[in-house]
């Protein structure tokens, strides 16, 4: 082997295409390659920080419409036990009140778009909240109709006098209701 010395190309082993050498620079790319396996949830880095591309929170839209299940509820609710002074129905009305929020809310754990995603956790409890609210407002707003009506009776006593166990048991079954829909949905496509 003559004329080829210790340093030269040809003992060299050579280098990848796109290697950096002591000629040009290192070309890094913006986001590791394996970041485009990550899930939804791996849009927020681990110190809470938003990924690029990822715009604000995708609760708001799924809580307004959660809202107006409740107010449907409530005023559902409202009818069967005020105007149509029954029990007959309330815990039905209940349960779908408490399945229909947590249904629309879990919208937030899987948006569409490029909001970040809320937990399916705090989305639990957040339509727990909710549909709790729900049933409480259907039940100051029947007692408020009763005392329109010439009723004297306090609020919890109204409640026990004319319900009884029916309201707590309706707070109960809309809230496992909505924990439940919180988990298994969404439903919207």
């Amino acid at each position: 082997m003559a004329g080829i010395e210790p340093g030269d190309r040809a003992t060299r082993p050579a280098a990848p295409p796109g290697a950096p050498t002591e000629g040009n620079s290192a070309r890094r790319l913006a986001t590791p390659p394996s970041a485009r396996y990550g899930d939804a949830r791996g849009a927020i880095g681990g110190d809470g920080e938003q990924a690029a591309g990822a715009t604000g929170s995708a609760l708001p839209g799924p809580l307004a419409r959660a809202g107006l299940v409740a107010i449907a509820g409530a005023a559902a609710l409202l009818v069967v036990g005020a105007i149509l002074a029954s029990t007959a129905g309330l815990l039905f009305l209940a349960g779908l009140t408490g399945a229909g929020i947590g249904l629309v809310l879990s919208r937030a754990a899987v948006p569409r778009n490029e909001a970040r995603p809320v937990a399916r956790r705090r989305i639990a409890w957040l339509a727990i909240a909710v549909s709790i609210a729900a049933v409480v407002g259907a039940a100051i707003a029947t007692w408020l109709v009763a005392r329109n009506e010439g009723g004297t009776l306090q609020l919890v006593d109204y409640l026990l006098e004319t319900f009884g166990p029916f309201v707590p048991a309706e707070a109960v079954l809309a809230a496992l209701a909505a924990a439940w829909g919180a988990n298994a949905g969404p439903v919207q496509s």
